[in-house]
């Protein structure tokens, strides 16, 4: 089988209720959220906690520093996110290819961030969106979150 190469730029979240620091490096994710959340009960939605852990990746040959994640909530513009958060460019991580002489072309840099929004209120229906900022305000995907009524919610009562 052949092993495909993977994009120049790509990040994933994890959303979840709370991200916990361990002893030795590990961290905790409690609650996550699989493929959307489901919220029970009307719009504006109160969450006591709401956790994102984030992952950014770029391969070393084009890899730009990661300024700022932004998180945009249902209901905000394209260049208004509700949460932005800096980053330090000495915390990205340089992870070497298995065949060093190839880590140019092969080696990644990693930044990652775990951000507690606590408590925080959906507006609407909608989509969490969150963003790595590089260099000239370009912006990198790392993961969406669609929310939604959960259907029972939406189902009218019987007439009594």
């Amino acid at each position: 089988m052949k092993l495909l190469d993977g994009p120049d730029y790509y990040g994933a979240t994890i959303f979840c209720d709370d991200v916990r620091q361990e002893v030795g490096g590990k961290v905790t994710l409690v609650g996550m959220y699989m493929d959307r959340m489901f919220v029970h009960g009307d719009f504006p939605f109160l969450l006591p906690k709401f956790a994102m852990y984030i992952n950014c990746i770029q391969r070393q040959r084009v890899a730009k520093p990661i300024t700022k994640f932004v998180i945009f909530l249902p209901g905000d513009e394209d260049d208004k996110p509700s949460i932005e958060v800096l980053h330090a460019p000495d915390q990205m991580v340089s992870l070497l290819a298995e065949d060093e002489n190839k880590m140019p072309e092969h080696g990644i840099i990693k930044a990652h961030a775990s951000i507690m929004l606590s408590p925080v209120v959906f507006q609407a229906p909608g989509e969490v969106k969150v963003r790595a900022i590089i260099q000239n305000d370009q912006m990198i995907r790392c993961g969406v979150l669609p929310i939604e009524r959960h259907p029972s919610a939406l189902a009218t009562p019987p007439a009594g």
